[in-house]
């Protein structure tokens, strides 16, 4: 027989009350209707979506649980503190949310892999829990759910999953414009991506490559294969020989001998655009350390460049021309660099010696996944502080 409401409100306030001989008796009568289970997937769930106060209610009834089960004694501590912690510090992020949801399962024997579709559904994290323990239909509705319409085109972004390997099942989603990997464990990447004939854009960057996937240049369509930030460098006449240099960024190493302002504006130009990123402040050029003698000229054309870093470069002054361009907000250089008043009045700031740190690069957007994707109807209905009555 299932829990009504009020059976369920009732035997939160049992768990709420502090009291040992409270939460054992709420425990009798989870036991006596058999409904143990059911009620802690439906608690562990809300832990893992709600907000305060309902959080700290949920965890609170979680502890007397602990507590009043003997059976969970066995376990040692750690996985307790993990609930109780959940969510205090910077709030509930997918490692933390990860961790909380393993130590549900050494506690109460939740299964993991409902909490992580429930979490997924409601808060668009714990894909990568997903993807190891998942059906290929669970699987397939997460790849389907990480689509959207981006600046490419039709877009599947799969960063920060942990993947090791490409699931299976991505080879249904060929007809994407764009591939986010970034952020994996990719050691390489499989012959199966040379079917995404309408790929444009391959991003993926802080992974594990050894070399180049030169292989995937033979997409026909891409334009952008980004692999910058694994575990090769090129040097800059390796990169240079390349002939699909334009159609790639990788992380280079400057080739000793050369100085940049000794090379063909062309080949400047995609040195440079390796050297840039994305922020959330615009685009940003980090060039400290490149032993310019004087800012390149090729950089005028780069309408849309919101920071520069000159610092550790011999540059002794700033030209004019960088006043006319219009999205520049920010110059980082050295000391002794010199530059016209008129930067100050131009709402360009000039930071001279500073030890300031770049704007990191803009995170891809995580994407809450639509509605219906990995939902699981919950077993019962339960009444938290600080959140209406949810209908599951």
């Amino acid at each position: 027989m299932a829990l009504s409401k009020n059976a369920c409100t009732n035997i939160l306030r049992l768990l709420a009350s502090d009291n040992e001989r409270n939460a054992s008796l709420a425990l009798q009568l989870l036991d006596s209707q058999q409904a143990r289970p059911g009620f802690l997937l439906t608690l562990g769930a809300h832990l893992l979506t709600a907000d305060v106060p309902a959080r700290d209610y949920v965890q609170n009834c979680l502890k007397a649980l602990a507590h009043a089960d003997r059976s969970s004694s066995r376990y040692p501590p750690r996985p307790l503190q993990l609930i109780l912690e959940y969510g205090k510090a910077n709030g509930p992020a997918e490692a933390d949310t990860t961790k909380a949801i393993e130590a549900l399962h050494q506690l109460f024997g939740i299964d993991p892999l409902l909490l992580a579709l429930h979490t997924y559904h409601e808060k668009g994290i714990c894909g990568s829990l997903i993807l190891r323990k998942g059906s290929s239909a669970d699987i397939a509705r997460l790849l389907e759910s990480r689509i959207y319409q981006g600046p490419q085109g039709k877009t599947m972004a799969l960063q920060a999953l942990g993947m090791g390997l490409l699931p299976e099942g991505l080879a249904d989603f060929k007809d994407v414009a764009a591939l986010v990997l970034s952020g994996n464990q990719l050691s390489s990447l499989p012959s199966m991506l040379l079917k995404f004939r309408h790929l444009r854009h391959l991003d993926v960057r802080y992974n594990a490559l050894g070399a180049l996937p030169t292989h995937l240049l033979k997409l026909p369509r891409l334009e952008c294969l980004d692999a910058r930030r694994n575990n090769f460098r090129m040097p800059w006449l390796e990169y240079l020989a390349h002939p699909e240099k334009k159609r790639f960024l990788v992380g280079l190493d400057n080739t000793s001998g050369f100085a940049l302002h000794e090379l063909h504006a062309y080949d400047i130009g995609l040195i440079l655009n390796n050297l840039s990123y994305r922020s959330d402040k615009g685009l940003v050029l980090g060039l400290a350390g490149q032993g310019l003698r004087e800012v390149p000229e090729v950089l005028f054309q780069w309408r849309g460049l919101r920071v520069l870093d000159l610092r550790d470069n011999p540059v002794s002054i700033l030209p004019a021309w960088l006043l006319r361009m219009p999205q520049l907000r920010a110059i980082y250089c050295d000391y002794g660099t010199e530059y016209n008043p008129a930067f100050r009045h131009q709402h360009l700031e000039v930071l001279r010696d500073s030890l300031a740190p770049l704007p990191p690069p803009a995170g891809w957007v995580e994407r809450k996944a639509a509605t219906g994707q990995n939902a699981i109807a919950l077993p019962y209905e339960l009444e938290l502080p600080g959140r209406e009555t949810e209908n599951i």
